[in-house]
């Protein structure tokens, strides 16, 4: 269907059925990445308040564990055969340790300065390629840190930008395709792309600050970027050009953390509501909607800040319910009456 001069209607925004994902016996808990088979990792708390990788599978939360000499650790994402990654450290103040998950075992995966320490895992594609960070080990009294890509055995160095020092990868897709954040000579942080080894730059709204988040099969990446005012405010990159997503009514911040095969984007962003001033949302075909809005009037939900969704439109995040600081699971309402006809 087309609407006023020739442009396409826009899609009509889902409803959703809204999931406590639960603890590892602790108080919070926070989701943050969804394969498309429906796994979910993020963290967890334990009974004594430790913060540990977790899998909720089919009503479950499997503790992933933690690397030895750690105590605490974080799940960033999954692929679709269920390979893991994340960090671990030995308190929230300690030096990262990058590790993958798959069948049962964690395992650390090495840093360029060491085996051990300085390293980060922050997403994973269904070849098994890996990116996040790493400490160089090439300035000893002030270390730099460079996006890398972890594949067969070996981490590669995916450099930074001319004069700049730091760098980090935060996702990729299947073509290899690797989008996140590089510091120029001033120190400042653009949006970047790494595509056959060539670093580009994805532009800002102001001319200052940006970070890419999340990059999708077509090669739309999202991201924050700081717009007039010094605002934060939720990006699209596409076909090179770089749009402001916008924001919720009444309010002035936006972010983006993922971007779906099918263009919709999900983050969190302000508000004027004193009750709940920062909430999480889903845009699509150019219009942003708050996710609290898409439920149904009675679920008790404030949802905060949504971290990732799949092509299904299943989204998942973290949001406030009795209380607590829990990881939600959203399912599309049309999805759940399927399965309810079909059983």
């Amino acid at each position: 269907m087309q609407g006023p001069m020739g442009q396409p209607e826009p899609r009509p925004f889902p409803t959703y059925v809204p999931y406590d994902l639960g603890t590892l016996g602790g108080a919070s808990s926070c989701a943050l990445a969804i394969n498309e088979r429906g796994r979910v990792v993020g963290w967890a708390e334990t009974p004594d308040g430790a913060r540990h990788a977790v899998l909720w599978e089919e009503g479950r939360a499997l503790d992933l564990g933690v690397l030895p000499g750690c105590t605490r650790s974080e799940a960033w994402d999954i692929n679709d055969d269920g390979l893991i990654v994340g960090i671990a450290s030995t308190d929230a103040h300690g030096a990262e340790r990058a590790f993958a998950w798959h069948d049962g075992r964690m395992d650390e995966l090495p840093g360029l300065a060491a085996p051990k320490g300085g390293a980060s895992a922050s997403a994973v594609n269904n070849l098994g390629q890996i990116v996040g960070g790493s400490l160089t080990g090439s300035a000893p009294s002030i270390p730099d840190y460079h996006a890398v890509r972890w594949e067969e055995d070996r981490v590669i160095d995916l450099g930074a930008l001319p004069e700049g020092v730091e760098s980090h990868a935060w996702d990729l897709n299947d073509s290899g395709q690797v989008a996140g954040v590089a510091q120029t000579g001033d120190g400042v942080d653009r949006a970047v792309m790494w595509v056959a080894s060539q670093i580009v730059e994805l532009g800002t709204l102001d001319g200052v600050e940006s970070i890419a988040s999340a990059i999708n099969a077509q090669g739309w990446v999202v991201g924050t970027a700081r717009a007039a005012g010094g605002f934060s405010r939720a990006f699209l990159w596409r076909d090179g050009v770089l749009s402001d997503l916008g924001t919720l009514a009444g309010g002035r911040h936006s972010r983006a953390y993922d971007v779906s095969d099918r263009g919709q984007v999900v983050g969190s962003a302000s508000t004027s509501r004193p009750d709940a001033p920062q909430r999480a949302f889903l845009w699509q075909d150019g219009l942003m909607a708050d996710l609290n809005d898409l439920l149904g009037p009675e679920s008790g939900w404030v949802l905060t800040c949504a971290h990732g969704l799949n092509t299904r439109g299943r989204v998942v995040g973290q949001g406030v319910i009795e209380g607590r600081h829990r990881a939600f699971l959203l399912t599309p309402t049309d999805e759940t009456t399927r399965r309810r006809r079909r059983g």
